[in-house]
């Protein structure tokens, strides 16, 4: 039997690294998308060094389409994609493209690396995408005139809004890839201790800290993922959302088609270049 091969984005720290050691353990061979070369070798290292280490800064859109062809030159099947790495941000910061860097870290970093892994996924009998999202989404908004939230930027609006493209991104997905082999999913980890609010200052960052207290283990935060990934009981099951091990109903929202086709064709300007950010600076 061919070794399943998985791809972990955000791989060397928190929930990404629990899922990686986890899906090691079942036998996967585990490409590690990581920002920071020392950390994730490192992590590479005391995980399995016979995991690959593929460098990535998922907020810009240049360095997702390098690394994703650096790992189709690598592999030419993939059986499963984990898009997990995220981060909030307590003001407005802008990406390389000039994109919110909420927007262009949790959404549209994810969307470009699953669109041009798509052919390659397509080659795995039984290929599972899993989306790690929030329940945070419930609440978001799409500004489609606004996506950088120049009015009114929040930190909780603007993650919102990334976590709901993403919710709305995998429903759509779903849908098109229905008559593939590929599958893909929405799995909400929970309140789980990671470190996603390294980007945030002031009271900012003491909240996070204080929410960190009651988080859960970040093993415990990757068993959902990886049981969406190794299911058998699950093949030929696509678009569903999971939440401690069990599916769970979406809320209305993430799973409105009209939307989500909305984004979806938004997205694809985006990452082809037909759609520019607007021309901002960081405040």
């Amino acid at each position: 039997m061919k070794q399943p091969i998985a791809i972990v984005t955000g791989a060397n720290s928190g929930i990404g690294r629990a899922t990686t050691e986890a899906l090691t353990r079942k036998g996967f061979h585990v490409i590690m998308v990581c920002r920071d070369a020392a950390r994730g070798e490192a992590a590479r290292q005391a995980i399995s060094s016979d995991n690959d280490l593929v460098l990535c800064d998922l907020s810009s859109l240049r360095d997702v389409a390098r690394a994703a062809s650096e790992i189709r030159e690598r592999h030419p099947r993939i059986d499963a994609l984990v898009n997990n790495a995220g981060a909030v941000f307590d003001k407005r910061e802008f990406s390389v493209d000039g994109w919110e860097m909420s927007w262009a870290t949790n959404y549209l970093g994810p969307f470009a690396l699953t669109h041009a892994l798509l052919e390659t996924l397509e080659k795995s009998d039984d290929a599972r995408i899993a989306n790690v999202i929030s329940s945070i989404y419930k609440i978001g908004e799409i500004r489609f005139s606004d996506l950088n939230r120049a009015n009114n930027f929040r930190l909780f609006r603007a993650y919102a809004q990334a976590k709901l493209a993403l919710v709305l991104f995998t429903y759509e997905l779903s849908r098109r890839l229905s008559t593939t082999t590929v599958s893909a999913h929405c799995v909400d980890p929970g309140l789980v201790r990671t470190n996603i609010g390294t980007h945030t200052t002031g009271y900012q960052r003491w909240g996070w800290s204080v929410i960190n207290r009651f988080g859960r283990p970040p093993e415990h935060g990757a068993e959902t993922t990886v049981h969406v990934l190794t299911d058998k009981g699950l093949a030929g099951v696509s678009g569903a959302h999971f939440k401690n091990l069990r599916r769970i109903k979406a809320a209305p929202v993430g799973v409105d088609p009209e939307l989500a086709a909305r984004v979806w064709e938004m997205s694809v300007d985006i990452i082809e270049g037909r759609v520019q950010a607007p021309q901002e600076r960081s405040l």
